[in-house]
């Protein structure tokens, strides 16, 4: 089987603010390939608690990447509605980014009940 080459981009300017060495670029890097990869598998997968279950390994791997680039941990900045599959609603929850309120679409295959 052929390895899967993600090429990932990263801002220079913050690696220069942060002073992160060349194993933490290499680590970031690392992490931004594993959830491309848990997207990618998000987008193919039909069944909710599977699709839950990924969201879940998704959100962990977004909290080591605000670890790995010395943020604070802090989950009300994390992007949730940008997942694969999806609908809550992305300009309403783009707007509170940063703040704890969220809103979930109560029929989100990934998010909703």
């Amino acid at each position: 089987m052929k390895a899967l080459k993600l090429d990932v981009t990263l801002n220079e300017q913050l690696i220069k603010d942060k002073k992160l060495s060349g194993d933490e670029v290499l680590l970031i890097k690392n992490l931004h390939a594993q959830r491309i990869c848990i997207e990618e598998c998000m987008l193919l997968e039909d069944n909710q608690y599977i699709l839950r279950d990924l969201n879940q390994l998704w959100m962990s791997k977004q909290r080591e990447l605000q670890r790995a680039w010395k943020f604070p941990q802090d989950d009300n900045y994390i992007r949730f509605w940008t997942v694969p599959q999806c609908s809550c609603p992305q300009m309403d929850n783009e707007e509170n980014c940063g703040y704890s309120r969220s809103i979930i679409n109560l029929s989100c295959k990934v998010h909703g009940d």
